[in-house]
């Protein structure tokens, strides 16, 4: 399948090492003397978000350009002419990397000449870290946080991503000794430093998602507090209303069941415009949006640590918040695709635990839910009315959600031996696939495609021409999506 994470006891259990956590002096492991280019590695697919790209560009722009031009700038004099110095060789590496990636024989590679550049940026903006706090400058304020993201900024560039993860964590970590030490504070945070938290928490499990190798179950619990706290951290300061929608334990004591049933998991209502069924106090636009995407993120954590119940409720809250605020149908159909996702994950558990029933509840749970996500999708692309509500930018991402469902719902047809299904579902899935160059999804149709090929042999099926059309098909699928 396809994938893609009193409150008080949550804050105790978080892991030692953040209450003792330092902010650092400088950030030594990342000096520029002990750099070598790393190997040749792909970029990192825009696909993998759930529903959306993050950046971190703005907060860093708004710290560093915006005031740096401006006279008057907020940093003190000797931080911000490092600054300065930075933004100028950052500058240069950019248009040397964007003259390189617009070369005929460009080949992803990182060219020398901007790596030199992004090593001077990088050298000053440590160094301005490093003045900022000899003349104690707030670790977590807009200024510091921001100088903190422009060099992560910079380090992504350069793909050192380890690194980056580094100087976000201990973003992080400042930021909540600083809650913990005063948990009045939660009620002063402004929304933009929220929002920032939760973004950059965000970037973090990004990050260990695509750097190898894949993230052991340890490491990725450590992120999931990460992401845990802040969670907990905005929706305590949330209007009641949206605490009666959100109300999940995120670490409880025992991963709770997946409820056997679509208990407020519905298409209906997703075609036509939208009909609050009544006032909803709205809180920033922003803060909205950034918290929904970091429960998104969690729960997909959740998934990946076999914390499956969680991920459910994570997920069946946010279509319900989704639903509350009108929410784009596109947003909402993608997180019902995770939610099928995760009725099949249950089907597997269940097996291992040899309750075959248990497991053919969930498969039906899922098959009956991708099925009508699909349908709505059809009825949502086909129609021409219909199509006006969805934004034109927010199109390709429904071609994107339909493939991935039919990609899954060709998984749960293999499994259930109904391979002349699954056959037209893998065929369509890396048709559309092909169409909109979603090449992660057209190289996961070909591996599944052997292994129906296999499936279909062990079992001896006596439809020997559906085998021998499958076998035909199986060198075709080798061909790859045009760039």
């Amino acid at each position: 399948m396809w994938r893609r994470l009193p409150r008080t006891a949550l804050h105790a259990r978080l892991p030692l090492k953040v209450a003792a956590c330092p902010v650092p002096r400088i950030y030594r492991f990342a000096t520029t003397s002990s750099y070598h280019p790393p190997p040749r590695a792909s970029p990192p697919s825009s696909r993998f978000r759930l529903w959306t790209t993050i950046s971190l560009v703005a907060f860093a722009s708004f710290s560093a350009t915006l005031y740096l031009l401006l006279p008057g700038n907020p940093f003190p004099k000797d931080v911000a002419a490092l600054i300065r110095l930075g933004l100028r060789a950052e500058y240069r590496g950019n248009k040397m990397q964007d003259d390189a990636d617009a070369r005929d024989d460009a080949d992803g590679n990182l060219d020398p000449g901007a790596v030199a550049e992004y090593a001077h940026a990088l050298d000053h903006y440590l160094a301005a870290l490093d003045v900022a706090q000899r003349l104690d400058l707030t670790p977590t304020s807009d200024e510091y946080t921001g100088l903190q993201i422009k060099a992560c900024e910079v380090l992504e560039k350069m793909r050192r991503n380890d690194d980056a993860c580094k100087i976000y964590t201990d973003l992080l970590h400042a930021g909540m000794i600083w809650l913990l030490d005063d948990p009045r504070r939660v009620g002063f945070v402004p929304e933009h430093m929220m929002v920032r938290y939760m973004r950059v928490a965000v970037r973090v499990v990004e990050l260990t998602y695509i750097m190898p190798p894949s993230p052991d179950p340890a490491y990725l619990r450590d992120r999931a507090h990460l992401l845990a706290f802040w969670i907990d951290t905005a929706q305590n300061r949330l209007p009641a209303n949206y605490a009666r929608v959100l109300h999940a334990d995120l670490e409880p004591e025992s991963d709770p069941p997946v409820p056997l049933g679509r208990l407020n998991i519905s298409t209906s209502g997703l075609v036509g415009p939208y009909h609050p069924r009544a006032p909803f106090v709205r809180i920033q636009r922003d803060l909205e949006e950034t918290l929904l995407l970091t429960r998104d993120f969690y729960a997909t954590i959740c998934v990946d640590a076999g914390r499956l119940g969680v991920a459910y409720q994570v997920k069946s809250e946010n279509v319900s918040l989704m639903r509350r605020i009108g929410e784009s149908p596109t947003r909402i159909l993608r997180a019902l695709v995770d939610i099928g996702s995760i009725y099949y994950y249950a089907s597997e558990v269940a097996d291992v635990d040899g309750d075959t029933e248990l497991a053919s509840k969930y498969v039906g749970l899922s098959c009956e839910l991708l099925d009508d996500t699909i349908s709505t999708i059809v009825s949502l692309r086909d129609s021409v009315e219909d199509r006006q509500y969805i934004p034109p930018e927010e199109l390709e991402d429904l071609d994107v959600c339909q493939s991935i469902a039919l990609y899954s719902l060709g998984v749960l047809n293999c499994k259930q031996r109904n391979y002349p299904a699954a056959m037209s579902l893998f065929a369509e899935a890396r048709n559309r696939a092909m169409g909109i160059h979603f090449t992660e999804l057209a190289d996961k149709v070909k591996i599944e495609w052997r292994t129906m090929v296999a499936n279909m042999r062990a079992d001896e099926i006596t439809d020997k021409d559906l085998l021998k059309e499958a076998l035909a098909h199986t060198s075709i699928l080798d061909i790859t999506p045009k760039q």
